[in-house]
């Protein structure tokens, strides 16, 4: 969760702008970074949808973690309002994807 900002956003970028679209491009931060993700991957990327990076996802974070939960919080599965509204709802979920991430680079799958 972003802290409090002037563009009463949740979410943000790192640099703290809007995750929304940017000038005349359609494409939100999160595309933008998988699209950017895909290309390092060279051929083998330009095959791999966004659909398949997610279920990818969803059973790297349930292997990893063991948890159901976590997962389907990754895949924005039936989560309800009261849980975002808990202050530590993305804790264990950054940190599960922190751990996946350092996965990813141990197989050299990310640089």
């Amino acid at each position: 969760m972003a802290k409090p900002n002037k563009l009463g956003l949740a979410l943000l970028r790192p640099d703290g702008t809007s995750m929304l679209p940017i000038g005349k491009s359609n494409d939100d931060y999160v595309t933008t970074r998988f699209l950017k993700a895909r290309e390092a991957a060279g051929a083998f990327g330009k095959t791999f949808s966004f659909k398949q990076f997610r279920k990818v996802g969803y059973s790297a974070l349930k292997k990893l973690t063991l948890s159901t939960e976590l997962a389907r919080q990754y895949a924005a599965k039936v989560v309800t309002d009261a849980e975002y509204d808990r202050d530590d709802f993305f804790e264990s979920l950054t940190a599960a994807l922190k751990k996946w991430h350092a996965e990813l680079v141990k197989d050299k799958v990310l640089p």
